[in-house]
């Protein structure tokens, strides 16, 4: 949404309906919002990963049975 507008480009959903743009267009504007959702990317993938990592972690080296209850 916000990141299209500021490039100029339409939000289209499912092709058909035209949503009206949330920011004006900025290439400073597009350049921020790309930076902030790369950087959001990897935060979110992180914490992902490590929200995995500790699962794997309790189920086979804390053994307390928290893995198997989640299962």
């Amino acid at each position: 949404g916000a990141m299209q507008g500021a490039a100029g480009l339409p939000l289209r959903v499912f092709g058909v309906l035209a949503l009206p743009s949330l920011t004006p267009e900025s290439l400073v504007a597009y350049g921020v919002l790309r930076t902030a959702h790369a950087i959001l990317t990897s935060v979110l993938l992180v914490a992902v990963l490590a929200h995995i990592a500790g699962a794997l972690h309790d189920g086979f080296v804390g053994r307390h049975g928290l893995l198997r209850r989640m299962l």
